[in-house]
């Protein structure tokens, strides 16, 4: 008889993520198109402030017009990145839910005179909730993170790297106090 290696957590995870590769992706490009927004802001205010010190107002009148086009941008990309990776979640949690309720309705009545309901519900409602909150908000965050962290410290570099250097220096040591001040919490 073969034995199966059970797959780990991550590769489960992973599987239930495949068939939702399109709306991922999706999500990913509208983040990726939120923080490219987000970063063009500051160009254009730098370009607008230096219009208005020259007395050009109508680049300032331009400047201001793209900041409002990229702020609604922004706001319509942002949300459709929330709503396309957060359906993913909650399309996740209904499969996963299907699966956990095809298996209860698979087991014995052994199975459910031993095992309290009040168990069985709370793995139906708050853990399958949980996977849901992850693979749907927090690869959100994780992805929105990332790519916000990179392209901010990327404009930095561009505009000064020294003072990117410095602004930098003191960052794993902040990354260290908050490590020891969250042990002494938990």
């Amino acid at each position: 008889m073969e034995h199966v290696k059970p797959q780990s957590l991550p590769a489960r995870l992973l599987a239930y993520l495949a068939p939702h590769r399109l709306a991922v992706s999706q999500g990913i490009a509208l983040l990726l198109l939120t923080n490219v927004m987000e970063k063009a802001i500051p160009w254009v205010l730098r370009d607008g402030l230096d219009a208005f010190t020259s007395n050009d107002h109508g680049k300032v009148a331009s400047a201001a017009q793209w900041v409002i086009l990229l702020a609604l941008g922004m706001m319509v990309t942002r949300v459709l990145s929330r709503l396309t990776i957060f359906f993913v979640g909650r399309r996740i949690e209904f499969t996963i839910r299907g699966q956990l309720l095809h298996a209860l309705h698979r087991l014995g009545a052994s199975f459910h005179a031993r095992m309290p309901t009040g168990d069985i519900m709370s793995r139906a409602t708050n853990d399958v909730g949980q996977v849901r909150l992850l693979l749907g908000f927090g690869m959100l965050n994780i992805v929105n993170a990332l790519v916000a962290y990179v392209s901010a410290i990327g404009l930095m570099f561009v505009l000064s790297p020294r003072l990117t250097l410095f602004a930098l220096i003191p960052y794993p040591f902040f990354v260290i106090a908050t490590r020891l001040f969250s042990r002494s919490l938990y």
